[in-house]
């Protein structure tokens, strides 16, 4: 009896300690709290008081010292700063000496603490399982001496983000391929980066395909003479400010905003592109731009132009009218899926050097109105499916000629349009005026003969039975303008031509 006496108060005991215990550190401290600081620990990988030491030495004046978790800790020893081999100092420089017993694979951590060398082009190339990095302040304080860090990261794929926001790079001249493939990176800091002397940004944030947002709106790249690829594949930034990019010495744009297809807006307008050679895929895949001025674009020495605007889907209109094609050798594919582009004028365009303009138009679903170049000598470009004709000087269509590719032109520009449902700004006594591409349309004159009868409902009862082999006018034919032909129109029409109180050219009202 006594016993039990004694079990009943120590519990009672224990569930007072517990209750007083619990409202102070809660209910998962109690049962957790050994769980919280081993995960804490590993939270850590740079608290070196609980791991292991698997290796050290030294390598031409630098400390190195590896642990069990995959961290390389690498710093100045004490008698001064690290010899370089060819004023450069890089992970693989590093693992060639073998005592370290390491490779890229199976180092995740790394502590940078040597002073910077000349170059740091490629010092992590290809570390691509480090998860985290990080840069002592020996290294950050004399960054300075650096003016190589092209492919500094390169494919460092598994690191998240990256502390870069110290570094002085006043005397930088190549960021070439910098954080290329950088993959996993989610946030990266650049804005204090002084770029007065970088010559090469080409790659510079290739393939960062995680990056949420970047800001470069403080580069000065008046020496810049490279932007190739810069942003290519950064899929995932919806907004880049480049608006007051000096690019008055750039030679190359290649690739540049390549596949940004969540920009929503870009604003190069300012871009001075007078040196510029290359233009290929230049926005290509830009899908969610819907608007792009590029009309001050100066162009005398492209030299290529292939691909430029390619799927850039959302884009309802685009003025190239001003470019200078006189040295462009190809144009293959440079409005292809351009899904929602309308109108284009490329008038001004002097092919005479174009050997490819395949699939100009490709895919251009929504296109209507094409002005042609004065002197057009490929017969090869397939105008988008549909048919099309030439426009005449009062607006009417000379359905005279089908065009399934673009025609030769050698004396003056020509504009052709696309055979559609017209979209009518304005109606006057039953004549309307396409707000789209300007063509006058006579409502019930499927035959264009400037007259509505008897024909013309006999025309376009054949069009809807299948029979007729002319080119009626669908945009006449569609007379209570519902955007397709249809036995509606032709009862509107009978009724006209029977005297009925009808009007042609207005909507239908059931």
């Amino acid at each position: 009896m006594e016993k039990a006496i004694r079990k009943i108060v120590a519990a009672f005991m224990a569930v007072v300690v517990l209750a007083t215990i619990m409202p102070l550190v809660g209910f998962e401290g109690v049962f957790k709290f050994n769980l919280v600081n081993v995960e804490a620990a590993e939270a850590d990988p740079f608290d070196t008081s609980k791991l292991t030491v698997t290796g050290s030495g030294k390598y031409t004046g630098a400390l190195w010292t590896t642990y069990d978790n995959g961290l390389l800790w690498v710093k100045d020893d004490t008698s001064g700063e690290t010899r370089y081999s060819g004023d450069a100092f890089t992970m693989d420089i590093l693992l060639e000496d073998t005592r370290i017993g390491l490779k890229k694979e199976d180092i995740k951590y790394i502590l940078w603490n040597i002073t910077a060398p000349k170059s740091c082009a490629s010092v992590f190339d290809g570390c691509t399982c480090v998860e985290k990095l990080v840069f002592g302040d020996t290294f950050v304080e004399t960054s300075e001496n650096a003016t190589d860090m092209g492919g500094m990261f390169y494919k460092c794929e598994s690191l998240t983000s990256i502390d870069v926001s110290g570094f002085d790079t006043s005397n930088v001249t190549e960021m070439g391929g910098m954080f290329s493939d950088c993959s996993s990176l989610q946030s990266l800091d650049v804005s204090n980066f002084d770029t007065s002397n970088v010559t090469n940004m080409t790659g510079m944030f290739m393939g960062c395909t995680n990056l949420q947002s970047l800001d470069v709106s403080g580069f000065d790249t008046m020496e810049v003479t490279n932007m190739g690829w810069m942003f290519r594949d950064c899929i995932n930034i919806s907004y880049l400010d480049v608006s007051n990019f000096d690019t008055s010495n750039v030679l190359n744009m290649q690739e540049m905003f390549y596949c940004c297809n969540k920009l929503e807006s870009l604003d190069v307008s300012g871009f001075n592109t007078s040196k510029v050679k290359s233009m290929n895929y230049m926005f290509k895949g830009c899908h969610s731009l819907t608007y792009l001025d590029v009309s001050g674009f100066n162009t005398s020495n492209v030299s290529s132009m292939m691909y430029m605007f390619e799927e850039c889907k959302t884009l309802t209109s685009l003025d190239v009218s001003n470019f200078d094609t006189s040295n462009v050798v190809s144009m293959e594919a440079m409005f292809k899926w351009c899904y929602a582009l309308t109108s284009i004028d490329i008038s001004g365009f002097d092919t005479s050097k174009a050997l490819n303009m395949e699939k100009l138009f490709s895919v251009c679903e929504e296109l209507h109105t094409i002005k042609l170049p004065k002197t057009h000598k490929a017969t090869d470009v397939p105008l988008p499916d549909s048919i099309w004709y030439k426009l005449n000087a009062d607006k009417t269509v000379d359905r005279s000629v089908k065009l399934e590719y673009m025609p030769i032109t050698t004396d003056k520009s020509i504009t052709i349009i696309r055979e559609h449902n017209h979209e009518y700004g304005s109606v006057t006594d039953e004549v309307g005026t396409c707000a789209l591409c300007e063509v006058n349309v006579k409502f019930g004159d499927c035959n264009d003969d400037g007259v509505v009868n008897i024909a013309d409902a006999v025309m376009l009862k054949k069009y809807l039975s299948g029979e007729n082999q002319l080119p009626i006018n669908l945009g006449a034919a569609d007379v209570n303008v519902s955007e397709s032909i249809s036995v509606e129109d032709a009862v509107k029409l009978m009724q006209k031509l029977a005297g009925m109180d009808v009007k042609l050219g207005v909507p239908h009202i059931s």
